[in-house]
């Protein structure tokens, strides 16, 4: 399967303008990425000695596209450091919070969400809580940037919503 082959198969799974990336992400990193049976406990498992990460098929395309790069983090984390470093541990959290931040300055989360992620960034969780769950499946605000503020310390544009920079960490007025 060539990469634009995968980006097609797993469009229907991620909000819009996310899928190309992460199969450029999944071919990089030689991953082979499995769309599972729901499972009631578990929305995606990284395998620890293996190139395969699996994700629930039943989330919506924004809890879809956080599961995986959390899983995507846990893959890149053990393959730099080695399988005895802790699941969630600092080199799991420096890279879900380069994902995150990735993905945010794409612009690719609706406002309401994108705060959220930003809390993420901030204080990264290994499993998601109940208000991520709630957000990620609220489908009416369209990813838009039409109202934005300036950062006034590293002069990054936000979008309204937001009250941290994802930057710098500047707290917005």
């Amino acid at each position: 399967m060539t990469e634009e082959q995968l980006t097609t198969a797993i469009q229907k799974f991620y909000p819009p303008n996310t899928a190309e990336e992460i199969a450029h992400i999944v071919f990089a990193y030689n991953i082979v990425l499995k769309v599972v049976r729901p499972r009631k406990f578990v929305l995606g498992t990284c395998y620890k000695n293996k190139n395969i990460i699996t994700i629930n098929g039943n989330l919506p395309p924004y809890l879809f596209l956080l599961v995986t790069l959390h899983e995507i983090a846990h893959f890149v984390s053990l393959k730099k450091n080695g399988t005895t470093i802790k699941p969630h541990g600092v080199e799991w959290k420096q890279e879900y919070i380069k994902l995150l931040k990735h993905f945010l300055y794409k612009g690719v989360f609706p406002n309401q969400l994108a705060e959220r992620v930003m809390q993420e960034i901030i204080h990264p969780k290994a499993t998601c809580s109940q208000d991520l769950i709630t957000l990620t499946t609220i489908n009416k605000e369209q990813n838009s940037l039409t109202s934005t503020k300036i950062c006034t310390i590293c002069g990054n544009k936000l979008t309204s919503s937001l009250t941290y920079c994802p930057h710098c960490g500047n707290k917005i007025n």
